[in-house]
């Protein structure tokens, strides 16, 4: 059985997985199929990244910081453009890394593999504090989290102003980075035809 059916996302492949316009329509693609991607078109994850929320990133793949090196007006306010933006970056740390040990090797797409595989690695292991600490505050404090999570309510039963900023940081985080691993992780099985393995 096919993951997705018939209606499959763009197609990847090594020519274009580092291409600006092909990452936008991946990533519409997902937002508009993906149940677990739709996360972050959820009302609550909007009200927190207009907050300006942010997940922890490197200097290198930082959106919030490259827009200002490059001097882009615009920001990136919205959040699809900062996930697309995120995920554009990490592919092109990927992408540098292999390029730098070409040289040493011959097996290109295996470098790129083992770089890839590396990078994937790094970003799947944060959600893993985002998600059990956001899951154990709502747990203590028995919040509805589900895709229709009532910001404002669920907030009010959070007794101190850390737990209730530790919530949304981690709540946030949790959504995006999550995202970017599946877009990621999908971009992995196009490019190498074997699905990411989470490392445990």
């Amino acid at each position: 059985m096919r993951l997705f059916g018939e209606n499959l996302p763009p197609k990847t492949t090594l020519e274009n997985f580092t291409n600006i316009p092909h990452l936008k329509g991946l990533l519409l693609w997902f937002l508009q199929n993906d149940k677990q991607i739709q996360i972050i078109n959820s009302k609550a994850v909007h009200l927190l990244f207009d907050e300006g929320i942010r997940p922890k990133c490197d200097k290198k793949n930082d959106p919030d910081i490259f827009v200002k090196e490059v001097n882009d007006p615009q920001g990136v306010k919205s959040m699809d453009k900062w996930l697309g933006l995120k995920t554009w970056l990490d592919l092109a740390i990927i992408l540098i890394a292999a390029k730098g040990m070409e040289g040493a090797h011959t097996n290109n797409t295996h470098i790129l593999k083992e770089i890839f595989e590396k990078r994937l690695d790094y970003i799947e292991k944060q959600t893993e504090k985002t998600l059990i600490t956001a899951g154990m505050i709502a747990n203590k404090c028995n919040l509805d989290v589900g895709l229709n999570l009532d910001l404002k309510t669920e907030l009010s039963k959070i007794k101190t102003a850390k737990e209730r900023e530790d919530f949304k940081y981690n709540y946030l985080a949790d959504a995006l980075i999550s995202s970017e691993v599946r877009l990621l992780a999908w971009i992995y099985k196009e490019l190498f035809n074997e699905n990411y393995q989470i490392k445990r």
